[in-house]
């Protein structure tokens, strides 16, 4: 079934729960749990605070906090103020959240009070006015509160309040009287402002409207099955600020009126004591997750749909999970301009190995000549292009780069090397900027990483291109070994040269301690040559 695209704001989705759903469970924290409408009380109640703040319509609000009930407040606070939310990643360095706050022009901050001091030092050098912060004991059971007391700055944050006029705590915002209202909210307005590498690889910010990211929620609702409002519940691992996170996490529970168990961060130990207490209906995650749960000990683990996203899923990582728990991992793909999901395999249909599946409901995607940009049949390798709802308006306050991946057109351009089956999936060959040009010829580094993952002793390989003055660049190849393995640098060249052409074997590898991650647990392909260490050694050819 297709939704239809939709007439309406964000906000509707919000209020719709509220009046369909009020007494039914919304969120569990710590054990401690929550009907949407205290949810909805509380979000009155702080954007009632904010707004003394002087939140509006077109006010950026950046939310530098993990997963918590703060954040699901100020969210919907923001919004039916008519702001813009900017969520900010809490692990930034202060150069790199001094930069992201600038760029946003972000003009208010709800901040953890672990992270206040951060922010203190750096926020004169943005467009921050107010710095609201939160401290996770707020909404914690009491023996929580307990243990967290002990190492909080919460009495420290309470000094700043007192001489700095810029400062206020997230709770006595609560304490304000509900006296505002929801102004009229064009659906094409922007509500949330994320930062992505994008298909590029700079920082900018994807204005995703109030109209992408409600279609986005209901194309969800669509492609999974046996949702039924109130009567599901959601394990939300995966960080908020993210866009996956935001939508399968939060926005379709609010569609669905489901219970999310909302978990600040990923503890595969705890994670699994949830799905054992609970009956998890939906857990979204990512390949690091699913990898850290098989790898746990005489555990249990019980959901009934797991989505794999934000990285490519390793075939036998699909393998080893439905071996070990009997749940089918499925694959899904997405891009945060297109708010983020655009591709899904089917959750009780077929699975095809290595697919990124069929386009959701709404969605048309096409795979197009990386020279001419003209439409391919099956079976041909070229760009993916995808249109649709979802597809962000635009960066923010950057008309170039907008045009460079959306062009005159409605067809984003991924930025993603892919190829489509006759039957209509979709399957990711490699990024187009990963590509490398090696004497004349492309090499995937998806394919070289596959064969390497394929040697007993290798954990995990990450391949990328070095500039190389006889072929123009070279394939150097890092690898992390399982835990008490060992193999030598030639034994892989003999591995390699039965499964790979020569042009295509690593020329440079390089045995590593730990492979640099972002946060959905992605190499940073950019970093390693700073943070590898080598254990074994590396070796250099020009075979």
């Amino acid at each position: 079934m297709e939704p239809p695209p939709p007439d309406a704001s964000l906000i509707s989705l919000y209020l719709e729960a509220l009046q369909s759903a009020g007494q039914s469970p919304a969120l569990v924290y710590f054990d401690r749990r929550f009907t949407y409408a205290e949810i909805g009380r509380f979000v009155r109640q702080f954007a009632s605070g904010l707004q003394s703040l002087g939140v509006g319509v077109g006010t950026h609000v950046a939310l530098i906090l993990p997963n918590c009930p703060q954040f699901v407040i100020t969210y919907w606070a923001g919004l039916v103020l008519g702001g813009r939310i900017v969520p900010i990643n809490p692990l930034l360095s202060e150069r790199e959240m001094r930069n992201q706050l600038k760029m946003s022009g972000a003009q208010v901050a709800i901040v953890l009070d672990r992270l206040f001091p951060r922010l203190y030092r750096i926020y004169r050098h943005t467009g921050i006015h107010s710095i609201v912060v939160a401290s996770l004991e707020t909404f914690m059971p009491t023996l929580d509160k307990i243990g967290y007391r002990l190492t909080t700055r919460i009495a420290r944050t309470r000094q700043h309040t007192d001489k700095d006029k810029a400062v206020h705590l997230f709770r006595d915002l609560l304490q304000y009287p509900e006296r505002f209202e929801i102004p009229e909210i064009d659906p094409e307005s922007p509500a949330v402002l994320l930062f992505t590498g994008g298909v590029t690889g700079v920082s900018k910010l994807a204005a995703l409207s109030h109209r992408n990211l409600l279609a986005n929620a209901l194309q969800a609702r669509a492609w999974i099955p046996g949702f039924r409002d109130g009567k599901n519940t959601i394990l939300a691992a995966l960080p908020l600020l993210h866009s996956y996170g935001l939508t399968v996490c939060h926005h379709l529970a609010w569609q669905s009126k489901a219970l999310v168990l909302l978990e600040p961060r990923f503890n595969p130990n705890r994670v699994a004591r949830l799905s054992r207490k609970y009956h998890i209906d939906l857990f979204p995650g990512v390949p690091t997750m699913f990898s850290a749960l098989v790898k746990l000990s005489n555990t249990s683990f019980a959901a009934d749909v797991c989505i794999s996203g934000g990285s490519a899923l390793p075939e036998t990582l699909r393998r080893d999970f439905r071996e070990r728990f009997g749940i089918s991992l499925i694959q899904g793909y997405g891009l945060t301009e297109a708010g983020p999901i655009t591709h899904c395999n089917p959750v009780r249909g077929h699975h095809r190995a290595g697919s990124i599946g069929l386009p959701w409901p709404g969605t048309v995607a096409r795979i197009v000549d990386l020279e001419t940009g003209a439409a391919l049949p099956p079976g041909r390798v070229g760009e993916l292009q995808v249109a649709g709802p979802q597809i962000m308006t635009g960066y923010y306050r950057n008309l170039k780069e907008t045009k460079e991946v959306c062009g005159d057109t409605p067809w984003l351009r991924t930025g993603d090397v892919a190829v489509m089956d006759s039957d209509g999936y979709f399957f990711i060959v490699d990024r187009k900027k990963d590509i490398i040009f090696s004497g004349g010829y492309n090499i995937y580094p998806s394919e070289v990483e596959s064969v390497l993952r394929g040697h007993p002793a290798i954990a995990e390989a990450v391949v990328v291109g070095m500039p190389d003055s006889y072929y123009g660049e070279k394939v150097f190849a890092y690898l992390l070994l399982h835990k008490g393995r060992s193999v030598s640098i030639a034994e892989l060249r003999r591995f390699c040269r039965d499964k790979l052409t020569g042009y295509k074997i690593p020329r440079e590898i390089l045995i590593v301690d730990q492979i640099p991650r972002n946060f959905l647990g992605k190499p940073l392909r950019s970093q390693l040559l700073q943070a590898a260490k080598p254990i074994v050694g590396k070796e250099t050819d020009r075979t």
